[in-house]
């Protein structure tokens, strides 16, 4: 994954650093070669450390076991047996959590909270396809995140989106037609069964988790793994100055000139699009308000909505939380009054005729309005 994604300090990233760093992926193909106790005692600690840092972790436990039973030949074995002893302790490492999960559900939904609606396909696709193509050049809507570079108007998009969806699609084709079994069969179970685990998920119980990528990260790096694989074997598998070996090299110097690129504009740029769909704004919206003088910032939203931004404003401004989309009185001292709320709380506000808002800013999943006393 990209760099921009290690300066943001939440659990989906620490999922990233405990898989890659712990090799959760490495300890179960190391318990499965040797298949000791040790072995499977150090993969089950793994497993509870991942579940503990984030409970997505359990997908992966579900690839694991997806991939046994496939390995395996529908045997119930050593292998299987242990396997699910390993899972279930765990399992059991996280049992604190559990119990609170079970009688304190409203926290839990608010940590998964998406939309309550399946998304109609053409969204879906879109987006996935979106995802997909960001693992490995990230710079197709660098005019909406970040206007101040003043990129050119090139449709890279409609360009590189081709390629790299043929450069994956052929990566796990040649996956298959020139690796074992337990090799292809290990990278296709990270990539489809926990995104087939949202997906099936989603349409039950509606929301948009499929498409959100920070929910996907095990899957992409499933992708990953097979684009590698497939530069590997180009490069050290064929004759020496062959066209497949050039392939290779091309394939390489691509996909790393993307990245290196990709890097270098995400890093220093204000905002992008992992920050969030209500963070994306951030720049401009906090430029509005700074500008202003003796300003007041009132909001209906709950504090965590306006963490972000506060970081962005000046310290003169201040901040008042309004209750059941009523506003107080507002002290003298403040010129210039803005209103920080979404489409949902707006209504209310406008009923109220002491007063006039006139919309400052309205890009974003919260509008800025200006108010007029």
């Amino acid at each position: 994954m990209k760099l921009p994604l290690a300066g943001l300090k939440k659990p989906f990233y620490w999922l990233i650093i405990t898989v890659l760093c712990l090799g959760i992926f490495l300890l179960l193909l190391r318990a499965i070669r040797l298949n000791t106790k040790k072995n499977w005692l150090v993969y089950s600690l793994s497993l509870g450390l991942g579940l503990y840092t984030h409970a997505l972790s359990l997908l992966l436990m579900i690839s694991h076991g997806f991939y046994l039973v496939i390995r395996e030949k529908f045997k119930f074995n050593k292998i299987i047996r242990n396997y699910l002893i390993a899972s279930l302790a765990g399992i059991l490492l996280l049992s604190p959590w559990i119990i609170n999960a079970i009688f304190n559900p409203e926290a839990s939904d608010k940590l998964t909270a998406s939309s309550e609606f399946f998304p109609p396909f053409y969204y879906a696709f879109d987006r996935t396809i979106d995802n997909i193509t960001s693992i490995f050049i990230d710079i197709f809507y660098v005019d909406k995140y970040a206007p101040e570079f003043n990129f050119p108007a090139i449709p890279l998009r409609r360009y590189l989106t081709p390629i790299l969806l043929a450069i994956v699609t052929y990566a796990y084709y040649f996956l298959v037609r020139r690796t074992p079994l337990r090799s292809w069969l290990f990278v296709y179970s990270l990539t489809l069964v926990p995104f087939g685990c949202l997906v099936l998920r989603d349409f039950i119980a509606g929301g948009q988790h499929f498409i959100g990528f920070r929910y996907n990260f095990p899957s992409y790096l499933g992708m990953q793994l097979a684009v590698a694989n497939l530069i590997g074997m180009k490069l050290f598998t064929t004759p020496v100055k062959s066209w497949q070996q050039r392939l290779g090299k091309l394939l390489l110097i691509f996909l790393l000139s993307g990245q290196i690129i990709s890097c270098a504009v995400s890093s220093q740029a204000k905002t992008w699009w992992h920050h969030g769909e209500g963070n994306w704004n951030n720049p401009a919206i906090a430029s509005i308000i700074n500008q202003a003088e003796a300003p007041l910032m009132m909001s209906p939203l709950e504090p965590v909505h306006l963490i972000s931004l506060s970081y962005s404003l000046n310290p003169e401004v201040k901040f008042q939380f309004l209750t059941n989309s009523q506003i107080s009185k507002i002290p003298s001292e403040f010129e210039e009054i803005f209103l920080y709320a979404n489409s949902k709380t707006l209504w209310s506000f406008s009923k109220n005729a002491s007063y006039k808002i006139e919309r400052v800013y309205a890009k974003s999943k919260f509008w800025l309005w200006q108010l007029k006393i």
